[in-house]
């Protein structure tokens, strides 16, 4: 995530992202709104840990697992059909709606 991005998610300005960076300011009231629109805590945020990876559902996990061991060439056309299945799903739910009861 660009330090754009980031200042945009968190609603900051992007210079305060880049002055929390590189510990040039404090970041008391902006440090919820950062660590929120990276999925983690202010603790883990000021902590010399390394940050935890937000949690995934298994089903993701596995979906994720097979995308990892794909082709870079097959990646595309993986893109593709989930697109294609997403499209479907959000068609079919807009068909049940507009069908008269």
């Amino acid at each position: 995530m660009s330090q754009n991005e980031l200042a945009e998610a968190a609603d900051v300005s992007q210079n305060t992202v880049f002055k929390i960076e590189r510990g040039l300011t404090k970041a008391s009231r902006s440090l919820p709104a950062i660590a929120k629109a990276l999925g983690q805590t202010v603790e883990a945020l000021l902590s010399d840990d390394e940050p935890e990876a937000p949690a995934i559902s298994p089903a993701k996990a596995r979906l994720l697992r097979k995308v990892e061991g794909a082709d870079e060439l097959t990646i595309p056309e993986i893109e593709k059909v989930v697109d294609a299945i997403i499209n479907a799903e959000t068609l079919k739910a807009e068909a049940l709606k507009a069908k008269p009861h």
